[in-house]
């Protein structure tokens, strides 16, 4: 395959601060560059902030916005709920605010919600900030569960948007590039390093307030895919097109900025000559995430949603995230990037126990009509048939 040369990987509105110094070139061994400036921010960290005295714009129906550029919102609003019947007290779009949308260009946005707990209680307050791809033309709120919601309110918000600039030295193998953002209050250090077949981008860092906050955490890489490929899983990929913005239809967890998660733990597209292009997270490390392909900015990105709280113990005020660039063989499909992720994580993916077969929860395996023989049942989830899989 021949060897893919990256622009320099760029920060969305990051505001860029020159520093002196020729731009450094990391290499993978397989032919993957990645040129690091300082000048050029390789990580953007973005905050959504209440905007003081905003108007309340909430009201029953449809409600007209035309913007003219995509701004934020917070949906918020209380909830009184009295359960009829056993529901374990979930917390899901059930009994919940939800907001949809319309862009500008017609396109649907994706519903949102503020969830509130399945269970007894009184006025429960809940928010969420809606973050839309495009300027919206208009929303509507609709609540939806037999619960009594009160003060519910829908206001303009705004987004806060910093790179680190700071300069980048070389360290043990790797460049590090210590950083204080002092308008978002954050500080920390991001390091850059090539292997022989992927580069690891990670970061780890720090809030400078005592408070519980949220920030979301990009790394954004500069690839013309307009015309090629993106995939949504083995199965199923879309021609990538311009002014759009890709995703997988996730499913809704509720977490992160807008309560959904990629199901995989990677992203990869291919351009029209075939070149391929993958962008992953670290599996040893569980955060709540999103990849997406940006044709109108020509950029494969993963974005990181992470909570900063000084009540997290050991990790008080405290968030990090590591990211892996790779190619791929393009003719492959999202087979070939696949392969290539589990051959980078490959610990994940050895096999561990020798006797394979199914996994069975709640029930026992004896209450199975006609037996349970045949189904080859090897992990049983049961606390009444705690050792079953042992004995046999």
């Amino acid at each position: 395959m021949s060897a893919l040369k990256l622009s320099p990987i760029l920060c969305l509105l990051g505001a860029a601060v020159p520093v002196a110094g020729a731009p450094i070139t990391l290499r993978a061994a397989d032919g993957l560059k990645l040129q690091l400036d300082a000048a050029r921010p390789v990580i953007r960290f973005e905050e959504v902030l209440e905007v003081k005295d905003a108007p309340d714009i909430y009201k029953p129906g449809v409600i007209a916005l035309d913007q003219s550029e995509p701004a934020p919102l917070i949906l918020s609003g209380r909830c009184e709920y009295s359960a009829k019947a056993e529901t374990g007290g979930w917390m899901n779009r059930w009994l919940a605010l939800n907001i949809s949308g319309v862009y500008i260009d017609g396109e649907q946005m994706p519903e949102q919600s503020a969830y509130f707990g399945q269970y007894d209680h009184g006025p429960q307050f809940n928010a969420r900030v809606v973050c839309p791809d495009k300027p919206l033309r208009q929303v509507e709120v609709k609540p939806t569960g037999d619960g009594k919601f009160t003060d519910i309110t829908l206001k303009p918000a705004r987004y806060l948007i910093a790179s680190p600039h700071g300069a980048i030295s070389a360290l043990d193998g790797a460049y590090s590039q210590p950083f204080a953002i002092k308008e978002l209050g954050l500080s920390g250090t991001a390091t850059y390093q090539a292997a022989d077949d992927y580069i690891t981008i990670r970061c780890r860092f720090r809030s400078d307030r005592e408070a519980d906050r949220a920030v979301s955490a990009y790394v954004a890489i500069p690839f013309d895919a307009v015309g090629g490929v993106w995939h949504d899983d083995v199965r199923s990929s879309r021609k990538i097109e311009k002014g759009r913005v890709y995703r997988r239809d996730d499913r809704w967890y509720g977490a992160g900025r807008d309560g959904y998660e990629d199901r995989y733990p990677l992203a990869c597209v291919e351009d029209s000559r075939g070149s391929a292009l993958a962008i992953a997270t670290d599996l040893s490390e569980p955060r709540v995430f999103r990849t997406e392909y940006d044709s109108s900015r020509k950029e494969l990105r993963i974005r990181y949603d992470i909570g900063l709280s000084p009540d997290a113990g050991r990790w008080a005020n405290q968030g990090s995230f590591a990211a892996y660039v790779f190619t791929y063989n393009g003719a492959d499909g999202f087979r070939g990037a696949v392969d290539k992720f589990q051959r980078i994580f490959a610990w994940a993916f050895e096999r561990r126990y020798g006797r394979e077969g199914m996994w069975i929860p709640f029930v026992s395996p004896e209450s199975i009509p006609g037996g349970w023989e045949d189904f080859h049942i090897r992990f049983v989830e049961s606390l009444g048939n705690m050792g079953w899989e042992q004995a046999r």
